[in-house]
């Protein structure tokens, strides 16, 4: 993808994230989990703070993977996410885009990451999401806050180094510099 069209995607997410700061919630809760048996009823409980728990801040942020069941590459690419996720502590979620539940639900069943991480996985139903953040490709990372903002993204598959200084950044908690994608 040429440097132009992702500056145009990300101009676009961000012009957007007004929309998705008011809303982002009713977006969030538009996922579904794919595990049954999900003890957190909604996403948006996964991603913002509960008054129970330690305030999370600023500098905490939570990796989105969006990926389709025919997306060959998204699969490699959640093992790299999750060993980003363990090093950075950075939470990572996957979510589906496929058109339907089953065709998404059939291909996890086969994942060792969805028999290790159920809670990780969930289903855009609506496609709300991934319309609000214009999703076009798989796989897609987003980077959002504690509130659930956008904050970065990049489209198709890192490469080593991408991924190397990615897991620095959040390690750091300085994604202020993150260029990857350019």
């Amino acid at each position: 993808m040429d440097r132009f069209f992702k500056i145009a995607l990300f101009i676009l997410a961000v012009t957007q994230s007004n929309f998705i700061s008011a809303n982002s919630m009713v977006l969030y809760d538009s996922l579904v989990p794919f595990d049954k048996n999900q003890k957190t009823s909604t996403f948006s409980q996964l991603i913002s703070p509960q008054p129970t728990q330690v305030k999370r801040t600023e500098k905490t942020y939570t990796l989105l993977q969006f990926w389709a069941s025919w997306c060959h590459s998204c699969a490699g690419f959640m093992y790299d996410l999750d060993k980003i996720s363990a090093a950075t502590q950075s939470p990572y979620y996957a979510i589906s885009i496929d058109d339907k539940f089953i065709d998404a639900e059939n291909y996890l069943t086969k994942h060792p990451l969805y028999k290790k991480h159920r809670n990780r996985f969930w289903f855009d139903q609506q496609s709300k999401l991934k319309q609000s953040l214009a999703i076009t490709t798989v796989p897609t990372v987003v980077i959002i806050d504690h509130q659930g903002k956008p904050i970065w993204r990049t489209s198709g598959h890192l490469n080593s180094d991408d991924l190397f200084k990615l897991k620095q950044l959040l390690a750091n908690n300085n994604l202020g510099q993150l260029t990857i994608g350019d």
